[in-house]
């Protein structure tokens, strides 16, 4: 399955380094857990975090979470998160 995961993940614009880090926060780490997972500065996860919220049109882990149970469990989709309205 994580191999699956990881093509699918793949096929949406994710790089390789952004799979493993979507899949870390999946998993339920922190920025700074997956950071010491993969041997990198806290910032670097905020820096490919952003990148994949941008590919994925998401706001937040929440929806990154979903959007990736959404993959692995067809058929029990989870709604996504609702959008935040820009303050006017």
């Amino acid at each position: 399955m994580a191999s699956a995961l990881m093509g699918q993940l793949t096929q949406r614009g994710l790089s390789r380094r952004e799979v493993e880090v979507a899949l870390k926060i999946f998993e339920g780490k922190t920025n700074q857990e997956a950071a010491n997972d993969l041997f990198v500065v806290e910032k670097t996860i905020k820096f490919h975090l952003t990148n994949i919220y941008k590919k994925f049109d998401l706001k937040n882990r929440s929806g990154l979470i979903v959007e990736i149970h959404n993959m692995t469990s067809p058929g029990t989709s989870l709604p996504r998160p609702a959008q935040r309205q820009p303050k006017s």
